[in-house]
Formats: C-alpha cells, sequence, structure tokens
C-alpha cells in the first residue's frame, strides 16, 4: 500500500501473511546505500520486577550466534567483510536493529539480520559471560553524569506509569546472574517473531525487489504466534506536586564525584499525538542554537556556562520539556553580586510566561528549523528510524495510514503555520507551578532554601 503524500508515493508498506510488515522509502540522494531497522515491539515498559533488564539483554544475545550461525564473531564477520554497519539499541516501547550497507549487500545482509532475530539459540556459556558485559555496562552508565541526571529526572515526570523505570540499571543486576536463562528464552520465544515486527527501509533498490528478497528470509519464512499479544503496562501518572501542600517541586540529588552541577526547571507536557507538540518543538528552537535565548543570556551575556540545552520527549501519555545548564557549582545561584545560572534560567521562564517570543524569533527559527527538517534529508538513517518508530507505535494500520505525515512533509505541514499566540499558549498551558520540576545534580549543591529563594530574585 502506498503512502499518500507530496511525493508521488515514495512511501509504500506491505504486511506479509505471517503478519511481518515493512516500510519503504526511496531517498532523496542517489548513493547506493540502504538504512534497515527492524523494530520489534518489546521494550522496557513490559517488563516486570523479576526480569528487570531483560529487553536490554536478549538484544545483546541476539548477536551471540544462531543455528546457522554459531560462533558469535561470525555475525560480525559477515558484515565486517562487506563493509557494513550492524548495531541495535533498547527503548522503552521497543527494540530496534540497525543496519547500514551497499545496496549490493542487501540480500545477504537482510538475511543474516532476520537470522539473529528469529533463530538466536543463546547459547549458555555466552548467557553468563554477556550478563558480566551488561554489569559492566551499567556500571558505565552510573559514571555518565548527565545520563544520570535524566535517569532522576524521568522518575519524577513518569512517576507512576511504567516509563518512570530505566531501560536498564546497576539496580536491576545485583549479581552478574540474576537474570535467570529459563526466563529470558520464554521472554525471547513469546515477543520474538514475525508478526510482532517492522522493517523500516531506506533504499534506491526497487520496492518490488526488497519484497523479494524478504520472500526468501526468516522474516517471511517463519511462522507468526498465533497468539493474543498481552502488553501490559501502567500508564497512570502521579502528581509532580506530591502533596497537597507542597508549593512547588524542588529535587537536589547529591553525588560525589561531579565537578560541575546540573541545574535543570522542566515541566510536564503532553502526549506524542497531541498537535501542541510542534509549537514546543519549535520553543526548543528558538531557546537553542548560538543564537538562542539560552546561549545568550548564559553563555555570550553572563559567561556562566559553555553548555546549556533545552530538550523535549513526548510519551504515549505523557511528555516534558526541560532547561538545563551545566555550570560551576559556585555558580549555581549567585556569580558574585549577580545572580547565578538558576536565577536567570527562572527569569527566563518568567519573561516568556509574560512576554512570549518576537516576531523576529519566530521566524528566524522557523527558517532554523526548516533549514534543520532538510538537512535530516540527507540522512537515510533519520528518514528509516521515523518511519518505523511511526509504524511500530501506531495502534493499527488504518490509524497509521491515516495518521502518518512523511518526514519531508513535517515543516509545512505543522509548523509552517504556527503563531506567536501559539506559542504563547502552549507557554501559558504548560508552564505552570503544579507542572514544574526544579532539579540540580552535583556533589557541591545548594540547600533547598537557597533555590527557594531564586525564585524571588531578580535578575
Amino acid at each position: 500500500m502506498s503512502i499518500k503524500n507530496h511525493h508521488k508515493d515514495m512511501i509504500k508498506t506491505h504486511t506479509f501473511p505471517n503478519g511481518f510488515r515493512i516500510i519503504y522509502q526511496k531517498p532523496k540522494q542517489l548513493l547506493p546505500i540502504t538504512a534497515i531497522h527492524v523494530f520489534c515491539k518489546i521494550g522496557s515498559i513490559y517488563e516486570t520486577e523479576n526480569v528487570r533488564g531483560v529487553c536490554h539483554f536478549i538484544e545483546h544475545m541476539c548477536f551471540k550466534g544462531t543455528k546457522q550461525i554459531i560462533h558469535p564473531n561470525e555475525i560480525f564477520a559477515n558484515y565486517d567483510e562487506i563493509g557494513a554497519y550492524i548495531n541495535a539499541y533498547t527503548e522503552k516501547e521497543y527494540t530496534c536493529y540497525t543496519l547500514k550497507c551497499s545496496d549490493i549487500y542487501v540480500e545477504n545482509s537482510t538475511h543474516i539480520l532476520a537470522d539473529m532475530m528469529l533463530n538466536s539459540t543463546f547459547p549458555k556459556s555466552e548467557f553468563t559471560k554477556e550478563q558480566k558485559v551488561i554489569v559492566e555496562e551499567n556500571i558505565r552508565n552510573i559514571n555518565d553524569d548527565e545520563w544520570l541526571f535524566f535517569d532522576k529526572l524521568h522518575e519524577i515526570f513518569y512517576a507512576g506509569s511504567s516509563f518512570a523505570y530505566p531501560v536498564d540499571s546497576i539496580e536491576y543486576h545485583p549479581t552478574a546472574t540474576t537474570l535467570k536463562y529459563k526466563d529470558v528464552l520464554d521472554w525471547y520465544h513469546y515477543y520474538y517473531h514475525p508478526g510482532n515486527m517492522v522493517m523500516s527501509i531506506t533504499s534506491n533498490l526497487s520496492f518490488t525487489k526488497i519484497l523479494h528478497i524478504l520472500k526468501t528470509s526468516f522474516f517471511v519464512k517463519n511462522k507468526n504466534r498465533n497468539i493474543n499479544m498481552q502488553f501490559q503496562y501502567t500508564l497512570d501518572l502521579l502528581p509532580i506536586l506530591p502533596k497537597s501542600n507542597e508549593k512547588m517541586r524542588i529535587e537536589i540529588y547529591k553525588k560525589k564525584g561531579v565537578s560541575t552541577n546540573y541545574v535543570g526547571v522542566g515541566f510536564r507536557t503532553c502526549t506524542k499525538k497531541t498537535p501542541d507538540i510542534y509549537p514546543l518543538k519549535l520553543l526548543k528552537h528558538i531557546l537553542n542554537g548560538l543564537s538562542g535565548r539560552l546561549f545568550t543570556l548564559l553563555r555570550e551575556k553572563h559567561g556562566l556556562t559553555y553548555r546549556s540545552n533545552c530538550v523535549v520527549e513526548y510519551k504515549e501519555h505523557t511528555g516534558y520539556l526541560l532547561i538545563y545548564a551545566e555550570t560551576d557549582p559556585h555558580k549555581t545561584i549567585s556569580d558574585g553580586s549577580k545572580g547565578g545560572v538558576l536565577p536567570i534560567i527562572l527569569q527566563l521562564i518568567h519573561d516568556l510566561i509574560q512576554k512570549g517570543i518576537t516576531t523576529e524569533e519566530l521566524e528566524r527559527f522557523k527558517g532554523n528549523l526548516k533549514g534543520t527538517y532538510l538537512m535530516n534529508l540527507q540522512d537515510i538513517d533519520t528518514l528509516t528510524n521515523y518511519n518505523g518508530d511511526k509504524y511500530i507505535l501506531s495502534d493499527n494500520s488504518e490509524d497509521f495510514q491515516t495518521g502518518f505525515v512523511d518526514y519531508n512533509d513535517i515543516y509545512d505541514t505543522y509548523i509552517d503555520k504556527i503563531t506567536k499566540e501559539d506559542i504563547h499558549n502552549i507557554i501559558r498551558k504548560y508552564f505552570v507551578v503544579e507542572n514544574r520540576v526544579i532539579y540540580i545534580l552535583g556533589e557541591t549543591v545548594p540547600t533547598i532554601t537557597q533555590v527557594k529563594n531564586c525564585l524571588f530574585h531578580k535578575i
């Protein structure tokens, strides 16, 4: 089936008899390179207490051999020989295996990928060894201060729902043998089957050629599990303000060995299916960039930070916008007689609420965002991931067909018509105390009283 867009049916989808789905797009660039992302709809939000971290672990184990490719090194050797790139990552909603190769090697690469995703043998010797690797990876994450900063924030913004749990954590692995072999194998066999997968491919090879390749792969030859898949997870949310008598949410997290402070002010916002995500996305660009408000205020005007950023994230049930900066701990609250990073961020937010943005900012950063989308079209991985993510997370095929917007069309469809008033409306809608979190991570951190005093500080 072709997706209606303004580009002469460049995007096509197909569902095979066993339930395996494909979404195909022909890229604008003519380089003979194909990108393939295969999504399996199982991620950390579906995990129960006894198998926390199992999705990430299965992602690792799928590289450890199949009946046809017995030794793990053979998988990598096959891809190395043709200069292909292979990797995988686990998200909260799904696990994705990514591949990029020359067009002439698409058939061979697809067959290997299908074999490792659907026919992995999980040898016990590799099972024990890889759990130790997982522990090492999580130890490294603990030493990543920014990773920890966001991990703690997600606990707050998504509290009460399955999204509050990290994809993986050292806490899930008190020993290197916490995950049980049978539990992992049962999880793999239950969720890893063609009917629970989507292939997103961006290639100059014809759609007909891709379908022909897939028909001889395990993606299509393997049978679907004719069962009613049970995806159990909770979307319940706890309020940002945990007690009715609390007037603000302030979190101070002290960690030894952190040389800088991470200072953030964030707001719970909206779901990924809400039109508000596009004004929020544009607001993010207005705050970011070399001429954006954050860089201009914190670095150019006051010289307080090297790095500051605004990020947005949207999930099935909610999302957030976060403004944060990394700074010298002694400049968190004040810089001599002047206000420090936190007061400046708070004043910035106050000004946005009271005055909104300027016409000049709106037009400048619309142009910035339009250019960003245009440049991203050169990256076939961006297109491939976007298409696959939208397809695997759609409620059903009909919902996807009617609601999908081609990446090429996002700017014209959603962003071009955004006005100053639209931006101001979403600021006033979401930048409210009951949605707000003030959060600082570091070794030398201010007190809650000092943070509260910033709310009344004038810059």
